[in-house]
């Protein structure tokens, strides 16, 4: 299963968490252990979103771990607009430094270089 996610206009920690948890929950935590592709829009706008932010997303995927223990997903996010790039690189941060995260998180600027990593059998795991 491949989790994708299209993002647009204002986001925020709250939306993540919300839109994220109701997908676990919804798919008895299947969507937790499943690569995931995050499309942003050219609109997409993190203003609103600060480190402590994704630190609070942080803390719930790591919450979300214990229910679920395993996670060992890849996350690739689509990133059209260099101002968005800065938020997202933050969060490969986080991702790469906070095991609990449990997923591989690599950044793009198309949505079929994305898609080609995510694809079962490729090698690129590191």
């Amino acid at each position: 299963m491949l989790v994708v996610a299209r993002a647009n206009g204002p986001i925020t920690a709250e939306e993540i968490i919300g839109a994220f948890g109701d997908e676990i929950a919804r798919t008895n935590g299947a969507a937790l252990h499943s690569d995931l592709i995050v499309i942003f829009h050219q609109d997409a706008d993190f203003h609103p979103m600060d480190f402590d932010a994704l630190m609070r997303v942080k803390s719930s995927f790591e919450q979300w771990g214990k229910s679920y223990p395993g996670r060992n997903v890849r996350s690739a996010f689509v990133v059209p607009d260099k101002d968005q790039l800065a938020t997202v690189s933050l969060w490969q941060a986080i991702a790469d430094v906070f095991p609990g995260v449990g997923a591989e998180t690599r950044i793009f600027g198309m949505e079929l270089d994305a898609l080609a990593w995510l694809r079962p059998g490729n090698e690129l795991r590191h």
